[in-house]
């Protein structure tokens, strides 16, 4: 991503964080360590943010794909979705 200006960088978490504690409440101790690894955090511009919000009822990364927001993998700079 290419954002000189860090005002307009916000953390975004992927599998939104009330949807993970719904169902870490709901979770048996055996399925616990499963649920957290959705615990994903990624970088957006405010830009790209905005559109996830008409997709909430979504999980995860289907929200990304459905508001046609890029995901690009940091560490191998390969687009993702």
């Amino acid at each position: 991503m290419g954002c000189s200006d860090k005002a307009k960088l916000m953390h975004e978490h992927v599998f939104q964080r009330s949807k993970m504690i719904a169902a870490l409440e709901k979770a048996e101790p055996h399925e616990v360590d499963d649920t957290l690894k959705d615990a994903i955090g990624c970088t957006l511009t405010v830009e790209e943010h905005s559109p996830l919000f008409e997709f909430d009822e979504e999980y995860g990364w289907e929200r990304y794909r459905k508001a046609g927001v890029a995901v690009v993998d940091t560490q191998t700079d390969e687009r993702v979705i």
